[in-house]
């Protein structure tokens, strides 16, 4: 019987840990996923705009909400303002699994 308490006890953290969703301050922790190698951090919220940098698939990124200076990211325009070593841009939302549980958040 405490065996399986046990392992119902790790479950339960495992579990609660991978749905966590990790808000820090302005900005949400989040995932690149659904791409084959990495997807673009853009200039502007647009597929046309001039690509700051490629951030590769399983990335951990800052996305921020709501207003940050005079950007606002907003997931109803299909793209997340996003912080990705350094580097602030835009990234298509559909390559972005925000709340992501991702271990490290350093």
């Amino acid at each position: 019987m405490k065996k399986i308490f046990m392992l119902v006890a790790v479950f339960a953290v495992m579990f609660s840990a991978s749905v966590v969703q990790a808000h820090m301050g302005d900005y949400y922790w989040a995932r690149v996923v659904n791409c084959n190698e990495w997807i673009s951090l853009r200039e502007e919220p647009s597929v046309e705009s001039r690509r700051i940098t490629k951030i590769p698939l399983g990335s951990l990124v800052k996305i921020y909400q709501g207003q940050l200076g005079e950007r606002h990211s907003s997931p109803m325009d299909g793209f997340y303002w996003t912080e990705y070593n350094g580097m602030r841009g835009w990234c298509l939302r559909e390559y972005i699994r925000v709340g992501e549980h991702a271990g490290s958040m350093s």
